[in-house]
């Protein structure tokens, strides 16, 4: 019975949970959690990867202190976009500045015109363009002079730094690189044509390596301050998230797809090779890799993100408080278009809400009114999804029949019933920490516990129950798909 520790970062918060397997079931134990959200510096939100590190390093000890001094794995997985650069010193240049915070009025669409076209892009990386993809990233960062470029000796994504200031040489899990429009994946490579044509300087390539991959050894004094006895090794599951999160699809069958929902909604199918059509491109659909030689089809929406900036403005309460409001007043029509730009990085959520409903319905709906608002955020996730997964469809020529929502945001009831409504099939919960179930399935796969994809998602079946939301009120949700596609859709910026 191996032991395991994922540690899964959400870019709101993050947690250590424990994992090993007993009989056919994933055992798990979440042993601590902490923030990930930003930390602030002269006005600009930056992600603070040395305090991450600091709780990184304490969950290790609370390990030790719970399970003894053997650990026979540790994987990190975080959500994508941010990452650091590395100096020719093999230190971090700095501390990544939150996407959120780019400056996104500085516009790189007339770069890449000029330099590929968008379609021409598409057809090398088949990714999804947005405020806060890597390439897009690195052009502003080109165009403000950073000094970050000047040699860089690699970049790491948030989940690959924190292996590697635990101890893992640098390095790029796979699922990430292919996720940010600097990856040709018809060579298995960094495209080195985008980087020379942006003149990006190709000190950046980090090496790239499969899922499954030990890349080193957590730092012998840090193992011996956690009480732990070495060697503890570092290995990839998949850095980005929701790779890990489509790992634990509990279902080998086909017809199905999947949300992953936690800040960022990633509503997507497994297929064999990337999909790249005028279907997909219109839509801004996204390709990436996931482990076993599969392809990760998928469409990223705001997810909980909303909802997240509500509760902190309004400050007393508890998310399940704000789902059991919500459902204590009738439901109307109202929605907003939660990918508008409205809605990227509003200083007051509730406010900004509440000026879209009465652009577009002329309702008057005070920012502090909890059931209504939330309400209305719950719906327009819903909604969004239906907007986007019939297009999905077509593109990779499937069919489905039922959804599985993985992730944090599968926990709220009314997210999960109002997509069955909009999008009228069955939707799935259970497997509410989809991204460090699927790490720690992925750990024991590096590790020799488990054979082959189909063991990894018949132990997830086996592990957790399925809650079954069935679909209702078809007419009811066909009026407020058109009425949402009339008065609320726009072109969105991404």
């Amino acid at each position: 019975m191996g032991m395991h520790l994922a540690i899964d970062m959400g870019s709101e918060s993050g947690r250590a949970i424990v994992g090993y397997l007993e009989d056919g079931v994933l055992k798990t134990d979440p042993i601590h959690r902490f923030r990930t959200q930003f930390t602030r510096i002269h006005g600009r939100d930056y992600r603070n990867l040395y305090r991450f590190n600091d709780e990184i390093q304490h969950a290790l000890a609370l390990y030790a202190e719970k399970y003894g001094p053997r650990l026979d794995s540790v994987s990190v997985c975080s959500w994508g976009g941010d990452f650091s650069v590395l100096n020719r010193d093999g230190n971090l240049n700095h501390l990544p500045l939150s996407y959120r915070s780019m400056n996104t009025t500085v516009r790189t669409q007339p770069l890449i015109e000029a330099a590929f076209g968008e379609r021409a892009l598409y057809e090398r990386n088949g990714n999804q363009r947005m405020p806060s993809d890597p390439l897009s990233i690195l052009l502003r960062m080109k165009l403000d002079g950073d000094p970050s470029l000047d040699d860089p000796r690699g970049m790491l994504f948030i989940a690959d730094a924190m292996h590697y200031l635990l101890g893992a040489e640098a390095c790029c899990e796979r699922s990430m690189p292919t996720f940010g429009r600097l990856y040709d994946f018809r060579r298995d490579d960094w495209d080195a044509e985008v980087f020379e044509r942006f003149g990006l300087p190709k000190g950046l390539c980090t090496r790239v390596v499969p899922p499954g991959t030990r890349i080193g050894e957590v730092d012998p004094a840090v193992v011996k301050a956690a009480g732990l006895d070495g060697p503890v090794p570092i290995v990839t599951s998949c850095t980005h998230d929701t790779a890990c999160a489509l790992t634990a699809v509990p279902d080998n069958g086909t017809g199905w797809a999947f949300i992953s929902c936690g800040t960022w909604a990633l509503m997507g199918l497994e297929t064999d090779m990337p999909v790249i059509n005028d279907t997909a491109f219109e839509n801004n659909f996204n390709n990436s890799s996931v482990p076993f030689g599969k392809n990760m089809f998928k469409r990223n929406m705001t997810g909980t993100w909303i909802i997240e900036q509500c509760r902190q403005r309004w400050g007393k309460y508890t998310y399940g408080e704000i789902v059991d409001l919500a459902e204590s007043v009738p439901e109307n029509d109202l929605s907003i278009d939660i990918n508008g730009r409205d809605f990227y990085d509003a200083g007051d959520m509730p406010a900004a809400i509440s000026a879209a409903l009465k652009r577009d319905f002329g309702a008057d709906v005070d920012p502090e009114n909890v059931p209504v608002i939330a309400g209305v955020v719950y719906r327009s996730m819903a909604l969004e999804f239906q907007r986007y997964l019939a297009p999905l469809l077509k593109a990779a020529g499937r069919g489905i029949d039922r959804i599985y929502m993985l992730g944090g945001g599968s926990r709220n009831r009314l997210i999960a019933r109002y997509t069955a409504n909009a999008c009228g099939c069955r939707v799935c919960t259970g497997v509410y920490e989809g991204s460090a179930v699927g790490n720690l399935l992925l750990q024991a796969y590096a590790c020799g516990e488990l054979k082959d994809k189909a063991s990894m998602r018949r132990v997830s079946a086996d592990t957790f129950p399925q809650t079954v939301f069935r679909p209702r009120d078809a007419e009811a949700w066909d009026r407020r798909f058109s009425i949402f596609a009339e008065r609320v859709i726009r072109r969105n910026v991404w």
